[in-house]
């Protein structure tokens, strides 16, 4: 019954409105793949990603996990960060062969700064939107996500 009743909408739903859904989606992706190509982009994530990480840090591989990437690319990007003063590598307490990551002082600066970006960059997102556009759109992109987390299964 309700497959049925899905299907009802669908064909009320024109066509024109489905690829310009898609199309919108699309670009979306488009922009978030230029950014987590460039390597600025992928140090911020990095920073994040530690700031939140447990007091003892992050291995390698739980990093290049988080981020989706390589732990080639990570080693990379970790030598880069090492070499900025923006983390320090330890030695696991428990296990003196695993290496973790933890930020240093200037790291959690640099963390405070990204996370300070963000946020005004969706200050300004929601300023261009407006209050009820910006309310909208927040429910509409959860409502997505809601929407796609039930059909990641399928």
């Amino acid at each position: 019954m309700e497959e049925k009743s899905q299907q009802q909408t669908y064909n009320q739903i024109d066509h024109q409105t489905v690829e310009d859904l898609m199309q919108a989606f699309i670009r979306l992706k488009r922009k978030h793949i230029e950014a987590t190509n460039d390597k600025k982009t992928s140090e911020a994530r990095a920073l994040v990603l530690l700031s939140h990480a447990p007091e003892e840090g992050l291995q390698i591989i739980e990093l290049s996990k988080k981020m989706h990437v390589s732990s080639p690319f990570i080693t990379q990007l970790i030598n880069k960060m090492e070499e900025s003063g923006w983390i320090i590598r330890k030695n696991d307490p428990k296990d003196r062969r695993v290496v973790r990551v933890v930020l240093s002082e200037s790291g959690w600066e640099a963390a405070d700064a990204v996370k300070k970006q963000f946020h005004q960059r969706f200050t300004s997102l929601a300023e261009y939107l407006g209050p009820e556009d910006s309310r909208q759109l927040s429910k509409l992109l959860n409502k997505t996500f809601q929407f796609f987390n039930s059909k990641a299964g399928e």
